[in-house]
C-alpha cells in the first residue's frame, strides 16, 4: 500500500479545482455585468421620468406656438429639441453624460376650437440599456379660447 498520492491524482484535484475556480470566477463577473447594466436601466429610467416630468409641467403651463418631429416650441420663448442624441432646452443640454436621448414630437398648437396638445416620445440608452417612454401632454393654455 502506498502512503503518498501519486502525480496522476495530484493533476486530477488540480484540474478540478482549476474547473471550479474558472467556473465560479465566470458566474462572479456575470453577476457583476447583470448588476451594472441593472443600475444603468435604474439610472436611465429615473432620468427618463425627471425629463417627461419636467417637460410636462411646462407644456402644461405654456403656449403652443410650433410642433414638428424633433422640436416643439412653447410660449415664443424656448423649445424642446432633439439633436445628436442629446435632449436640449432652449440651448441647455438635459441629459447627463454618457446617456444618449432620441425621440419625437407631434400634435398641435392650440386655436380657438381646440385645445393644443404634444405627443413625445423619448428613447433613453446608456452603454447596453435602453428605456422608451410615451406620452400625451396637453396644454392649459386658454387665453386664445376666449378671445373674439
Amino acid at each position: 500500500m502506498s502512503k503518498g498520492t501519486s502525480l496522476i491524482e495530484l493533476l486530477v484535484s488540480i484540474a478540478c479545482f482549476s474547473i471550479i475556480v474558472v467556473l465560479a470566477t465566470g458566474i462572479f463577473i456575470n453577476s457583476l455585468g447583470s448588476r451594472e447594466k441593472a443600475k444603468d436601466l435604474s439610472r436611465i429610467q429615473d432620468e427618463a421620468r425627471y425629463l417627461m416630468d419636467f417637460m410636462s409641467r411646462e407644456i402644461r403651463m405654456s403656449e403652443i406656438t410650433h410642433v414638428d418631429n424633433n422640436q416643439i416650441g412653447l410660449n415664443e420663448l424656448f423649445y424642446y429639441k432633439f439633436n445628436n442624441n442629446n435632449f436640449l432646452r432652449a440651448d441647455s443640454i438635459l441629459n447627463t453624460d454618457n446617456v444618449k436621448i432620441t425621440g419625437n414630437f407631434s400634435g398641435a398648437k392650440g386655436n380657438k376650437n381646440k385645445q393644443g396638445f404634444v405627443e413625445i416620445y423619448l428613447k433613453l440608452e446608456k452603454h447596453t440599456s435602453e428605456f422608451e417612454l410615451r406620452t400625451t401632454v396637453s396644454s392649459r393654455y386658454y387665453q386664445d379660447l376666449y378671445e373674439e
